[in-house]
C-alpha cells in the first residue's frame, strides 16, 4: 500500500533557501519551539530566556533548509553582520515561504 505524505512541510526540500514571510520563533529543539508556541513568545527577551531567537523578516529575510520532520522545519539562519547569522533550530512552516529564493 502507497502512502501519501500529507505532511505540512512535504513542499520544502532540504538544502534550498526560503524566504522568512511571518515573525516566529526558531528553538535548538522541536521540544523548547513547542514550549514557545504553547507560550505565544513575541518579544526577542522571551525567547532568549528558552535560548531561542525570533525569526523577523524586517530582519532575517533567508534561512537554508537543513531537515524536517511532518509539521516543523530545522534551518540555518542567513543574516550577515547580524548575531543570528547562522543560527541553527526549528521553526514552524508558516514562518516561511512555500517556494525557494537564491542563497545570495
Amino acid at each position: 500500500m502507497l502512502l501519501r505524505d500529507k505532511s505540512t512541510t512535504k513542499a520544502y526540500q532540504v538544502g534550498l533557501t526560503y524566504p522568512v514571510v511571518k515573525a516566529g520563533p526558531i528553538c535548538r529543539t522541536p521540544k523548547v519551539l513547542g514550549t514557545a508556541d504553547q507560550n505565544r513568545l513575541a518579544t526577542e527577551d522571551q525567547a532568549e530566556i528558552l535560548g531561542c531567537l525570533i525569526l523577523d523578516p524586517d530582519k532575517i529575510s533567508k534561512v537554508t533548509l537543513l531537515d524536517k520532520d511532518p509539521d516543523e522545519l530545522k534551518v540555518r539562519v542567513i543574516a550577515p553582520n547580524q548575531r543570528a547569522d547562522a543560527f541553527e533550530g526549528w521553526t514552524d512552516v508558516q514562518t516561511l515561504g512555500s517556494y525557494p529564493v537564491d542563497a545570495n
